[in-house]
């Protein structure tokens, strides 16, 4: 019989693991050095506005992870992050190690927050899963908890961010909207274009 997969609160411990699940799954453009660092840089600045996290485990290993809060508010812990990140940002230098997808990410985030939707009062900074473990229903039971968890808040939707190196046939799946697409110039695809997606649900 098949090990289930459990979910808990994030502990600080689980900082350094969930950045190589990280790495293996979007961090491979430069020196494994660089990808490492940047993983783990950009896993700080998400925790640094997230204040509902959970990571999943299987066998006492962790396979995924999900982040999220409502947009603007940072939890009490978000110096420390910023800090951290801060830190690793130094060891990147001008190499984010994923050929500009979180710069890509940051504008077009910015971007969507002008719009005032009602979709922009939360966004999920992270849903990452252990691709040995999909088909599970641990993607599905994360994103639940995160909506769960943003309607008693009082959110009246949120948004997220993915790309073409993500499975975002998921959030369709899941009847969440396509709010937003953007090419990425400076990384093709197979059919020479890179795009990184807003994907929103509005509650």
């Amino acid at each position: 019989m098949a090990s289930a997969i459990t979910f808990r609160p994030f502990m600080t411990s689980d900082f350094e693991p969930l950045a190589r699940l990280s790495q293996s799954l979007w961090y491979r453009m430069g020196t494994p050095e660089v990808c490492a660092a940047a993983a783990a840089a950009d896993l700080a600045g998400y925790l640094a506005e997230a204040s509902y996290r959970i990571v999943a485990e299987k066998d006492g290993t962790l396979v995924g992870a999900t982040l999220c809060g409502m947009s603007g508010n940072e939890p009490s812990d978000a110096a420390t992050w910023r800090k951290r990140q801060k830190k690793l940002r130094v060891a990147t230098g001008t190499n984010p190690g994923d050929g500009g997808v979180t710069q890509a990410e940051e504008r077009l985030t910015a971007e969507y927050l002008e719009s005032g939707r009602p979709e922009t009062d939360a966004v999920i900074k992270l849903l990452a899963l252990d691709p040995a473990t999909q088909g599970q229903g641990a993607g599905g039971r994360m994103l639940e908890m995160d909506r769960t968890y943003l309607r008693s808040l009082g959110a009246r939707g949120y948004f997220l961010l993915t790309d073409d190196d993500c499975d975002y046939s998921f959030y369709d799946h899941k009847g969440l909207a396509r709010a937003a697409t953007h090419a990425l110039a400076t990384r093709g695809g197979a059919n020479g274009r890179f795009n990184v997606y807003i994907y929103s649900e509005r509650f």
